[in-house]
């Protein structure tokens, strides 16, 4: 079997790496498990909390990672129907030497733009009844309960939906044959590039490529207990410690599941093997966190072991009132190219804690650039750093973040050799980005992506965006915006009324022919300025007249197909019939665009924006395409 990339790891990232690559046009995508499912370890036993980025140090990686997953995972959970609670959580105080604590993280969640407000103990009262703070407490409107299984599962149906890949289960990673072909359980797999997305058998994957000799794996789990349901009403929704930020656990915790039933989350434990996960010979001791106080430091999971300071949070709780169910897992993943030597191809450890909450942070990644931000620098206390460092003391920090800049400049070069050989996106791709965009924008939930100084790096050698986009003018038509789309996504063209003017056929076919588009939306909107005044007829004066003199058509048009209207149901229809003006006059001054139309290289769609509501409305291809694309060159009359 050949892959063109093969996906080590059906957990979620390795999922939402499949997903947003067919949804990109890439092809011949195979993820590969060991399991007879996916789930059956990190992505698929945690609590399901999605957090909200109040945790986060501003302006860090992980907080604006946290903040857009939780926009996208809450989004996608929309449209696809999956679970999806949305109760929000309460972090509660011990006494008032906590009380710092809690401004630091109120001020974290202003500054990272995470809604999160004080709340006295009356308003406690409200969102939770049985539960008990010292004075105030800190409410995060947006953290949400999801189903990391369903979450997983349909990753699973898009990823097959698409024709593009699929995923093969019971199929266990072994060894390279040589530098292009796997040798897992399953048979011999040939492949041109690799991902590592094995959690946490990561280090063993990254092992057979000669990557990430000095490292080890740093295992942690966290015990579940189901609360009996006779005192499952003691929990409306997600509570929390005050934590101590300088460690990254969050201390025991309480949870509603999307299925009503009510969890408290252990600490972090330090586990026996490798698939719970293991502390052995392979792995790296994980010494205990120096313990501030009890709750909030490391230690050997079991039963007595389990901090008793939930019971001053809920006088009504007592240790016998849980039920053992489960114990949630952290893993790790890399990229590696098949011709790279160790020196630069490092497996680089990655932060997980963050999970499935995070996986489709993925989504909204530059086109052309592998969307790298699941890959987190892990920081801990300085005890337990020297502790996992023991076998490598000579290691400084500085080296460790060469290495995972070394990594990042070699997932996005690989990501840009395979869209030079053909991964690229599809028309099909750029509409579902758009389409996403602008759910995000339409509800309020935007993610406004690559805007920052690194994007413009990016962008600076040269434009790879994967849609153009011709819109009016209107100041209320922001096309980057509508869409949610960041800088170098989208070629746009804008002028009042949309028109296709010579000059603007001139900038469409170098977006398709020379950009590479392989979509071209031609998008008007309600109550259009020019439309309106091509349906009323009255005269602008100077050049405007000459503007709109292509919509004159249109409007015509509509007003004899629909007698009996007038106002903005004419005009309506009116836009509609523009915008099939427009992609008339493009195919017609055009052979350039009727050319890649007829290959399969460019798909033009119609498209009405609502400025209102913000919907974008999908027309589809001209109703006489066949017609269109008949047409032999010359003037647009």
């Amino acid at each position: 079997m050949h892959a063109n990339i093969l996906i080590i790891g059906a957990g979620v990232i390795g999922l939402t790496l499949a997903r947003e690559l067919t949804a990109r046009g890439a092809k011949d995508i195979v993820v590969l498990d060991k399991e007879a499912e996916s789930g059956r370890h990190a992505s698929g036993r945690n609590s399901g909390v999605l957090h909200a980025g109040i945790y986060y140090a501003p302006d860090s990686l992980r907080a604006a990672t946290c903040i857009q997953g939780n926009r996208l995972m809450r989004a996608y959970c929309r449209e696809k129907n999956l679970p999806l609670l949305e109760c929000g959580k309460v972090i509660v105080a011990r006494d008032e030497s906590e009380w710092p604590t809690l401004d630091k993280l109120l001020a974290r969640s202003t500054a990272n733009g995470a809604e999160a407000i004080m709340v006295d103990e009356g308003e406690l009262a409200a969102i939770e009844p049985n539960a008990k703070t010292t004075g105030r407490a800190l409410f995060s409107k947006h953290t949400a309960v999801i189903d990391p299984k369903a979450i997983l599962r349909a990753l699973a149906v898009d990823i097959d939906a698409s024709g593009r890949g699929k995923l093969l289960y019971n199929a266990a990673f072994t060894g390279l044959k040589n530098e292009t072909t796997a040798v897992t359980t399953a048979g011999e797999m040939t492949f041109n590039f690799c991902v590592n997305a094995a959690g946490a058998w990561s280090d063993k994957v990254a092992a057979a490529f000669g990557a990430g000799a000095g490292y080890r794996l740093l295992p942690f789990k966290g015990l579940y207990r189901k609360l009996r349901p006779e005192r499952s009403h003691l929990v409306r929704g997600t509570i929390y410690p005050v934590p101590d930020i300088r460690n990254p656990f969050l201390g025991v915790h309480f949870t509603k599941s999307v299925t009503g039933e009510r969890q408290k989350a252990g600490q972090g434990t330090q586990p026996r093997r490798r698939g719970g996960m293991l502390q052995g010979r392979d792995t790296a001791p994980a010494h205990r966190y120096p313990q501030g106080r009890a709750g909030h430091g490391f230690r050997r999971g079991t039963r007595g072991a389990q901090p008793a300071r939930p019971k001053r949070h809920f006088p009504g709780l007592h240790r016998l009132h849980g039920l053992r169910e489960n114990a949630g897992r952290r893993a790790q993943s890399g990229l590696i190219r098949p011709d790279s030597r160790p020196e630069s191809a490092q497996s680089i450890p990655a932060r997980a804690g963050t999970g499935v909450r995070n996986g489709l942070t993925i989504g909204p990644a530059p086109p052309l650039f592998l969307p790298w931000p699941f890959i987190f620098r892990i920081k801990f206390p300085q005890r337990l750093t020297r502790a996992v460092r023991a076998t490598q003391r000579e290691d400084s920090m500085r080296k460790k973040l060469a290495l995972f800049a070394a990594f990042v400049m070699l997932a996005c070069a690989a990501l840009a050799y395979a869209s030079a050989t053909g991964v690229g996106v599809s028309a099909e791709a750029a509409l579902h980005m758009l389409t996403e965009g602008n759910a995000r924008f339409v509800s309020g939930q935007m993610a406004h992506p690559r805007l920052d100084a690194e994007r413009r790096a990016q962008t600076a050698a040269g434009q790879k965006p994967f849609a153009t986009v011709i819109g009016c003018s209107d100041s209320r038509d922001v096309v980057e915006l509508i869409f949610d789309q960041g800088i170098g996504d989208l070629f746009v063209i804008r002028v009042a009324g949309n028109p296709a003017h010579t000059d603007v056929v001139g900038t469409a076919e170098y977006g398709a022919q020379h950009l590479g588009t392989q979509l071209l939306v031609v998008m008007g909107h309600t109550k259009c300025g020019a439309v309106v005044a091509a349906v009323s007829g009255e005269k602008a004066g100077g050049n405007i007249d000459a503007l709109i003199e292509p919509i004159l058509k249109a409007a015509a048009a509509a007003k004899k197909d629909f007698p009996n209207l007038s106002g903005d149901e004419l005009v309506d229809k009116a836009v509609t019939y523009n915008v099939w003006q427009s992609i008339d006059d493009l195919y017609r001054q055009s052979p350039i665009l009727r050319g890649l139309t007829k290959e399969g290289k460019l798909t033009v769609l119609g498209a009405v924006y609502d400025v209102a509501s913000g919907q974008v409305k999908w027309l589809g291809e001209h109703p006489e395409q066949d017609k269109l694309l008949a047409y032999t060159s010359g003037p647009a009359h």
